[in-house]
Parts: C-alpha cells; structure tokens; sequence
C-alpha cells in the first residue's frame, strides 16, 4: 500500500518548522538598552549595553535598528556574533558602522525615532531567545539622543565644596590649594599671619632691638662719665 502524499509531507512540515527562525513577535522581552553616548552625532561610535545576561540557550546575538529609511525587517548594526556575550550580565555590543554610514548605505537621511533591538539567538537555528530594545530619535539628520531608559545614567558629579559658614573669614579644612589644612576659624591677625608665614613675630623683633639699644645707651653714658672723670682729674696727676 502507497503512503498517501498527506503521509509524506507531514516529516517534512514538522523539520522546517523546527529549524525556521523564532519569529520577533514573539521573543521574550529580557529588558532595555543602553545607549552610549546618549547624545551625539550621527558620526558617533555607537555601542548598546543590555540591562542584564542572555538566556543559557542563547549561543550568540545580534543588533538591528529599524526606522526612517532603513529596511522594514530591520538595518543589521550588528551581525550574529558570541563576542562578549554573558549569561550572568549585562554585556556590550558595538555597532559595526556609525549611523552616518548606515544612511549612506541605504540613501536616506536620519530622521525620528530609530528602535534598537539586540536578540539572543541560536546561532545555527538563528532561534531568538529573547530581546533587549531601547529607541534614539534624530532632532536634526546629524544630531540624535536616547531615549528614556536608553539615555545612560549621568556621570558621578565631583564632591560639592563644603558650604560656606555665615561667619565671615571660615574655612574648612584642607581647602587650601596646596591641601594643607586650611587656617582655622577666624580671620588671622597680623601677627598669627607671620607665625604661619613662618617668619619671627613682629613683637619678639621689637624686643631685641629695645634692649639692645637700651645696652648701647648704658655703655655709652658710663663711657661718657669715666672719660669726664679722667679729664678732671687731670690738674691733679700734672701737680
């Protein structure tokens, strides 16, 4: 007996049907994108962070970005690839050419909002595992900016300075350029500034001077009266 054509077909069906490519639609959505830089130009080095690892049955990614110009099924960014790709976090995937170059490629000009997708794929089946996605627009053909989760974090800000005291002449310790510890409360007096210049304070100079002068001043007078009694007494050593 002959198997009917129904009876033939049925294998066949059943084998494309396992190694045709997951459909997009259904992907299991594994969370954002990343876009760095956030703002840019179109001549910027795009690459996209995923907000966490692909999954175990994922042996390998790729990245399309679909938009103004660009091929309905989606602009290929990045093509099917394992470099970098982690199961355990988030990974970095870099586009292959800038966004400038892509709209050469395909004749357009960068407009509106561009959707990024990054899937994590079978490699051999080209299976999806599941996506990341994150969205630029374009304000102008040569200026774009991520949008809302896709805009990175912004950078850590340097340590605001320590706020200023309503006393007047404050400062707070160790702002001095040199990161020496900085005088303390208070404006400095003359002579507390010279002692941190460290030069001899004005004071002790005067001392000095004062006695030594006061010393001269006594010598000189006692000199004075040995030479006037030498002199009178000069009569009396002639006779």
């Amino acid at each position: 007996m002959r198997p009917s054509p129904r009876n033939l077909l049925a294998p066949l069906v059943l084998a494309l049907a396992l190694l045709w490519p997951g459909t997009p639609a259904y992907a299991e959505k594994l969370g954002g994108l990343v876009v760095y830089p956030g703002t840019s130009l179109d001549t910027a080095s795009i690459k996209v962070v995923t907000a966490q690892g692909c999954p175990s049955t994922a042996d390998g990614y790729y990245v399309k970005v679909r938009g103004h110009g660009f091929p309905a099924s989606g602009l290929v960014a990045v093509s099917t690839t394992e470099a970098g790709l982690s199961h355990t976090e988030g990974f970095t995937a870099y586009f292959a050419l800038t966004m400038m170059d892509f709209a050469a490629d395909h004749h357009t000009t960068l407009s509106g909002t561009y959707d990024i997708t990054l899937s994590c794929v079978d490699q051999f089946t080209q299976e999806s595992k599941g996506e990341f996605t994150g969205s630029i627009r374009f304000s102008s053909p040569t200026s774009y900016q991520a949008l809302g989760a896709a805009m990175p974090p912004p950078s850590p800000s340097a340590a605001p300075a320590a706020s200023a005291s309503p006393s007047a002449g404050l400062f707070a310790p160790g702002s001095g350029a040199s990161g020496d510890p900085a005088v303390a409360q208070g404006p400095l007096s003359p002579v507390a500034a010279e002692a941190a210049r460290g030069k001899p304070k004005t004071s002790g100079s005067t001392w000095v001077i004062w006695l030594v002068c006061t010393v001269g001043a006594v010598g000189l007078v006692w000199a004075w009266q040995r030479r006037r009694a030498w002199l009178d007494a000069g009569p009396r050593r002639t006779g």
